[in-house]
Order: C-alpha cells, then sequence, then structure tokens
C-alpha cells in the first residue's frame, strides 16, 4: 500500500505539478528568512514540512509555530535521542569487552607500544 501512495505522488507527471507548490513554499521560506534569519532552522524545518503535507495530505503548514510541526520534531528528536543513547551503549559495552579480552594475559602487541629505541 505505501508503494502504490509513493508511486502514485512521485511519478514525473505528478511531480511536475509540484512545481507551484514548491515555488509557493520557497517564497514563504525566503520572506521568513529576511523576517527572522535567527530562525533559520526553523524556516526550514517549516518548509520540508509544508511542502511534503502539502503534497501527500493537501495541507500546508503556514506558521514556523504550528503545533503539530513542533510535535512532529519533538518526537523526532526524542527518537534520535534514544536511538544514539543506544547505539553509544552498544559501543560502550563492545569497547569493555574487547579491553577485558585484551587485559587477560596483561601482554600488549609490541606494534601497539611505543618505540624504545632512543633517538641519537
Amino acid at each position: 500500500m505505501i508503494r502504490k501512495i509513493v508511486h502514485n505522488n512521485l511519478n514525473i507527471k505528478a511531480a511536475r505539478t509540484y512545481v507551484p507548490y514548491q515555488e509557493l513554499e520557497n517564497k514563504a521560506m525566503l520572506v521568513g528568512f529576511l523576517d527572522s534569519p535567527n530562525l533559520f532552522t526553523d524556516h526550514i524545518r517549516r518548509y520540508t514540512n509544508s511542502l511534503t503535507t502539502q503534497m501527500i495530505f493537501g495541507f500546508r503548514t503556514i506558521s514556523i509555530d504550528d503545533p503539530k510541526l513542533k510535535q512532529l520534531y519533538s518526537v523526532s528528536s526524542s527518537i534520535s535521542k534514544n536511538l544514539l543513547l543506544i547505539y553509544l551503549t552498544k559501543l560502550s559495552l563492545g569497547i569493555r569487552e574487547v579491553l577485558r579480552n585484551f587485559g587477560q594475559d596483561n601482554s600488549c602487541p609490541s606494534r601497539s607500544l611505543p618505540s624504545t629505541q632512543s633517538i641519537t
């Protein structure tokens, strides 16, 4: 079902119909940059969200203060943080295991040690 929706919305014929929407959203984004340049990232978020929802669902995101837009980025930020925590936890467990195995025989390969030769 998702494949059908994507195919219907992204084929060449359909993509040509999106040009006016892209121009409208580009202008709105540029006006936003001029009005409040310090909110640059928020204008990019509004632009991408508005363009997507307009093409797929038929409605626009008019403002960077739209509650649906804020909720979307709040949820995606939370998911990203959780995925990062999971990744870092697994990475630290892997490093801990490598260090535990490395230190068992209290030896270190000589190529990993600094050179003991004196420079004269």
